[in-house]
């Protein structure tokens, strides 16, 4: 009996870790990766932060667009709170933001995690840009070769 509980134990152990492991899934990724697969890639101030049971919400403004939104826009940016959540943004400070647009609301995780500011300036923050710039314009001329050939 003792060695069937202790097998079971093994098994919950090693399975807490695969868990675990699979929740950084994007760990290999880079962040220009990551901002060409994201829905939106912008520079913003966090005005406001509130924090519900499951979730925290930010209230941004945009300071620099460069995919998905526009400049000075207000938007409110989701993280729930899991293993991926993202609960370290501060008011009144600037991050470089990329996500997954869903209406009107951007949806975040440490697959995709603000960038402070002083991390990335806003020249590196323009050099980005025209990359992902560049990848969508090559991405739209592709596309519509491929439509022609059909």
């Amino acid at each position: 009996m003792k060695i069937l509980i202790t097998f079971v134990m093994c098994i919950l152990f090693l399975a807490s870790f695969i868990s675990m492991s699979s929740a950084c899934s994007c760990a290999r990724t880079t962040p220009l990766q990551s901002i060409l697969s994201s829905d939106v890639f912008f520079r913003g101030r966090v005005i406001a932060t509130r924090r519900t049971s499951n979730r925290i919400m930010y209230q941004v403004r945009v300071t620099r667009a460069c995919k998905g939104l526009e400049r000075n826009q207000m938007v409110r940016i989701v993280s729930y709170n899991n293993t991926c959540g993202v609960n370290y943004l501060r008011r009144r400070r600037v991050y470089n933001f990329m996500g997954t647009l869903r209406g009107r609301t951007v949806l975040i995780n440490l697959c995709r995690a603000p960038i402070a500011g002083n991390q990335m300036n806003v020249s590196q923050f323009r050099n980005r840009c025209r990359v992902v710039n560049v990848f969508a314009r090559r991405h739209s001329i592709q596309n519509r070769f491929f439509r022609s050939i059909n």
